[in-house]
């Protein structure tokens, strides 16, 4: 009873927002609902038979949209936090979005993205069977803090969780390793044969990432790898003309259509869930997945506006960035005219200072016909330039998206975005709202 008034007040809320046009207001019937003291997660949950949360400073979204595809198939529906409202009332508003009006729903997985902080304060609602780790990297100082006080946040959460939990994780990076090993040691036997673990290395990327080895990691880690699970081994064979990876996995070959080398990261935690939910899928099945996935909103993603193809790349700190660049150094051949936009709100981070900490040299390694700014912050990416040695005359700085696109050469047919979450944002709603299209025939020939 409590999970239908929750819903159809929440439907209600929803409704009034659409008709005064005011959009769907992500968190707000979640905020209402709490107000009234009308908790649904709990309920909502018992209808979700497997829960799987993703945490980490990158990846996650692109696991959780990568997971999602292959789990959801003819036999199976899948639950997924899409808006990105990570809080209980965000999720709770997703509830009331993806649950019938009566709240009938019943849910094969639910996926759920969490930020690393928000992570400790939500376990205790969702219960878990599964918790993916993607990496700890420094992540806007301003809102995290150092990387130890980050993997606090998930360790707490981690002791939080009740019954058996599988945890996959990153079995490159030192810090995970760290915090593995502080939860073993903090654990008491009886406890610690609740937890199971799911290793995932990748091969192929390890010039690329600098991961934050600043601790010395416990040296029996290796050898005390309790309720261990086999690794699941990605290699990155190549990448391929549309910055697309190779993949061979458990000594089997995929075309990843998700651009970059680190989306085989991804990869590999879709693969070990896949093991830890014991959902068992045909060679033909996975490969058929990883050919017909989707970039994530602003991972790679491809919007057709005014005949140009603007391909948008998400930063949001130095790892980001580099591994960006590196993507773009892929293909030596191609002249690159470059969208870089900076923005400094809540959801990007106030403190910028991470543009010095990003390898922005790397740009000199590029073909690159022009560079335009534009975002809050452009003056300052412009002076990171400067400082790059970057040729001034490629530069140009627009106070508007509207100016910079105006400015956009003619004859150009692909342009390449780079920006933060905000930035990116507002730009893409920009190039969608002029509902341009290109001609079939040209399209066709893409």
């Amino acid at each position: 009873m409590r999970l239908l008034v929750g819903i159809l007040i929440g439907k209600l809320v929803i409704l009034i927002l659409k008709i005064t046009g005011r959009g769907s207001g992500t968190a707000l019937p979640g905020l209402i609902l709490e107000k009234l003291k009308l908790n649904i997660i709990p309920d909502a949950i018992n209808k979700i038979n497997n829960r799987i949360i993703i945490t980490g400073t990158n990846g996650k979204t692109t696991t959780q949209t990568l997971l999602s595809h292959f789990l959801d198939s003819e036999n199976a529906k899948v639950f997924v936090n899409s808006s990105g409202s990570n809080l209980r009332r965000g999720i709770a508003s997703q509830i009331i979005t993806s649950f019938s009006l009566f709240g009938g729903n019943e849910f094969d997985f639910g996926i759920f993205e969490i930020e690393e902080a928000t992570f400790p304060k939500i376990v205790d609602a969702l219960q878990p069977q599964v918790v993916i780790i993607t990496n700890f990297f420094r992540d806007q100082l301003d809102a995290y803090g150092e990387i130890s006080r980050t993997r606090n946040h998930v360790l707490n959460g981690l002791k939080n969780i009740k019954g058996l939990v599988k945890i996959v994780y990153n079995d490159d990076d030192p810090q995970i390793k760290i915090l593995l090993s502080e939860l073993r040691a903090r654990t008491s036997p009886a406890k610690l044969s609740n937890y199971e673990f799911y290793p995932v290395k990748v091969t192929g990327l390890e010039q690329e990432i600098e991961y934050e080895g600043v601790e010395d990691i416990n040296s029996d880690f290796e050898k005390n790898k309790i309720n261990s699970r086999p690794v699941t081994l990605v290699d990155i064979v190549k990448i391929n003309s549309k910055l697309q990876p190779i993949l061979n996995i458990d000594q089997k070959e995929y075309v990843l259509t998700i651009p970059g080398k680190s989306s085989a990261f991804s990869a590999g935690f879709a693969m070990a869930t896949l093991n830890a939910v014991e959902a068992k899928y045909s060679h033909q099945y996975i490969s058929s997945k990883f050919e017909t996935a989707k970039p994530a909103f602003g991972r790679g993603e491809i919007i057709l506006a005014n005949g140009i193809n603007w391909q948008f790349f998400l930063v949001k700190n130095p790892v980001g960035f580099d591994l960006t660049l590196n993507l773009l150094r892929e293909i030596d051949t191609k002249k690159y005219n470059i969208v870089i936009l900076i923005n400094d709100r809540i959801a990007d981070g106030r403190d910028v200072s991470w543009l010095w900490d990003s390898k922005i040299e790397k740009l000199l390694e590029l073909n690159i016909a022009q560079i335009s700014l534009c975002g809050i912050r452009a003056k300052d990416m412009h002076l990171r330039l400067k400082y790059a040695c970057i040729d001034n005359s490629l530069i140009k700085t627009y106070n508007s998206y509207k100016e910079l696109k105006t400015n956009i050469e003619n004859g150009i047919d692909e342009v390449t975005v780079i920006a933060t979450y905000t930035a990116m944002n507002e730009f893409r709603n920009y190039l969608l709202a002029l509902k341009e299209t290109i001609p079939k025939a040209r399209q066709n020939s893409k």
